[in-house]
């Protein structure tokens, strides 16, 4: 210690400090350091070591009393541990690190700066594109946003994170699905799953416009879902241009139909005109023209039928939802389908006893069901049989899971089979796509299958295909059972009720069916007034001031019925409407509703005993409420 001097030993100690705290410093970063790996850096970590190791000696050998403890002498091991294995170790492991490390730093530092460019690149991608992109927890907070997303909100970045999801995207105080719609966000948080749903809203204007949002995980945590990606796009113009499609391709279908509808039609006309002049004959019985005229109504009713097909697909309806039953549309829909199918194709049905209940579009099945036929006859050129089952279905809860089917205890079941070409796997995989198609150029356009496919899942459906080639396709189609029944009953009965002199103004622009309709009511008991426009019935209405009952076509020339209806309501308020038409569309229906008060609506073909019974039912429902009145006064 002495002849060292005291500064020179406090030198020595504060450089093997120095190196003790790089040397615990790097082991310190080493446990979270992505480099920890590179040899570079163990090479690095040991030098240092060793040269803390030296220093150490070089301490030890200012104090002789610690050369108690050396083996040897103190002398030769201080050259051994301190010269060799301590600097001279150390500095060559730290010099062969530094050499191995330095130029894996620049490649390192070179990563994360392509790492930056990377995600620099994305998010100006993100930025660019027109669908919106939000980044939400599981609290629904947006934690990120892209342009997009921003613009069509309205909204700045700050103030869109942290806000929930809803009250950014929709404006509401509480999620969708609080709401009875489904959430595609909510779905990925519980499933860990993509989801993609389709929500309308109404604008400010009051037109409709349609959002699609899938929904994608984007962080998990110990296989949790921590946080989702959804992406938001403004798809009414698709919409839009779906429904232009479908609506051609129903004007498409009924064009098709046009040649086999006539030829039935061809065959109704000779029946009824033949019948008729059996009747007309002088020497027929009454009991003879009793069974020609049933004979005539049979016919009819098959006229009927095919003309209330024809309305349904040739009409731009709206979704109506109700419950309705599998089978009667089916029945319903019997005749179409055999005009559909032709000659050399056998139609089969096989419909369950019990009656089916599901909640849907009746207008909406009706379409599945032709696009279906209609593919079934065009796999079958040659000739084939068709058919059409019915059955109840129990699906498993992962089944429903899923394929989103809306959960039920049973579920409808339409199977519709063919005996045709059939589908090789390939085609199988891709038969719902829209616009793909195995036809011809200017044979098909590739949206039948698309449409059935796209109308199941709109009813929270689901459609498979089994098909083998050469041996004919076989369709699956699975919709929730209700236990709701159909509202309202039909009207029709062979009961005939009469009148009690009551006066009908009568106005319909068809002589045929006025001179009919006419003579019916005066038949059992009505007097009657009649007219052939708008004009004129408002023109008689005012010539007779006793008229109880207007019952007016919806559609007549020079003024509509609708029109004429409102102003005989300002000349006596109390009136009651009957509108017939032969359009059975719902929209007729809401606008007579909110046009005309407490008016009915008969849709033809009207049978006599229909118009009799609608008519009695408003004047006896008329005259109930003034005794009711009565009864108040006394």
């Amino acid at each position: 210690m002495k002849e060292t001097g005291q500064f020179e030993v406090y030198v020595e100690v504060l450089r093997a400090v120095i190196i003790a705290v790089i040397f615990l410093f790097l082991l310190w970063s080493d446990r979270k350091n992505d480099l920890k790996s590179w040899d570079g850096w163990r090479y690095i970590l040991n030098g240092f070591f060793f040269l803390t190791f030296a220093t150490t000696i070089d301490i030890t050998d200012n104090y002789p009393s610690l050369s108690k403890f050396y083996i040897i002498g103190p002398t030769v091991l201080e050259a051994i541990l301190e010269k060799i294995v301590g600097y001279l170790l150390g500095s060559i492991l730290l010099a062969l690190g530094f050499f191995k490390f330095v130029p894996l730093i620049a490649d390192y530092r070179r990563e994360a700066e392509a790492r930056r460019k990377a995600e620099e690149f994305s998010k100006n991608i993100l930025s660019s594109v027109d669908e919106g992109f939000i980044i939400i927890d599981e609290n629904y907070r947006i934690l990120s946003a892209n342009r997009a997303f921003l613009e069509s909100a309205g909204v700045e970045f700050t103030e869109a994170v942290g806000k929930k999801c809803y009250a950014v995207s929709h404006h509401s105080e509480k999620p969708c699905y609080e709401s009875g719609e489904e959430c595609a966000v909510m779905h990925t948080f519980q499933t860990g799953k993509p989801h993609n749903v389709l929500h309308k809203h109404i604008s400010s204007d009051g037109s409709p416009y349609y959002v699609e949002i899938k929904s994608y995980p984007f962080s998990r945590e110990n296989g949790r879902v921590k946080s989702v990606i959804e992406v938001l796009n403004d798809v009414t113009e698709k919409r839009q241009l779906e429904e232009q499609l479908a609506h051609s391709q129903k004007l498409e279908a009924v064009g098709q139909l046009a040649g086999g509808i006539a030829h039935d039609f061809n065959n109704i006309v000779t029946a009824i005109m033949g019948y008729a002049k059996l009747i007309k004959k002088k020497n027929a019985s009454i009991e003879e023209a009793k069974k020609y005229a049933e004979q005539i109504l049979l016919v009819a009713e098959k006229a009927n039928s095919l003309t209330k097909s024809l309305l349904i697909f040739s009409r731009k309806g709206t979704l109506e939802v109700m419950p309705i039953s599998v089978n009667d549309i089916i029945l319903g829909m019997s005749e179409l389908f055999r005009v559909v199918v032709g000659r050399k194709i056998e139609l089969e049905t096989d419909l369950l006893d019990e009656d089916i209940m599901i909640m849907a579009d009746k207008g909406q099945i009706e379409q599945i069901l032709l696009n279906l036929i209609s593919n079934a006859k065009d796999a079958m050129p040659k000739g084939g049989k068709i058919k059409i089952k019915t059955a109840f279905a129990k699906l498993g809860e992962t089944f429903i899971k899923v394929h989103n089917l809306e959960p039920a205890e049973r579920y409808a079941l339409i199977t519709v089979s063919d005996e045709g070409e059939g589908m090789d796997d390939e085609t199988k995989a891709r038969i719902f796509e829209p616009f793909f198609t195995t036809k011809p150029v200017g044979k098909g356009t590739g949206l039948g299958l698309s449409m059935v496919y796209g109308i199941v899942k709109q009813h929270k459906g689901y459609i498979k295909v089994e098909s083998k080639k050469g041996i004919g396709s076989k369709f699956y189609i699975y919709f929730p059972e209700t236990n709701e029944m159909p509202i309202g009953m039909d009207d029709s009965t062979d009961k005939f009720f009469s009148g009690n002199g009551e006066k009908i103004l009568l106005a319909e622009d068809d002589n045929h069916i006025r001179r009919l309709m006419e003579n019916c009511l005066t038949d059992y008991g009505y007097k009657v007034v009649v007219a052939s426009n708008g004009n004129e019935a408002v023109k008689v209405f005012c010539e007779n001031d006793d008229i109880e009952l207007a019952v007016i076509d919806y559609i007549m020339p020079e003024k509509d019925g609708l029109e004429a209806s409102k102003e005989i309501k300002k000349i006596n308020p109390n009136v009651k409407i009957l509108f017939l038409s032969g359009f059975s569309d719902n929209n007729i229906e809401r606008e007579i509703n909110d046009e005309i008060k407490n008016a009915e609506l008969l849709t033809k073909p009207i049978l006599p005993e229909r118009l009799l019974n609608k008519v009695r039912e408003i004047l006896s429902k008329e005259k109930e409420l003034t005794s009711l009145d009565s009864d108040k006064l006394h």
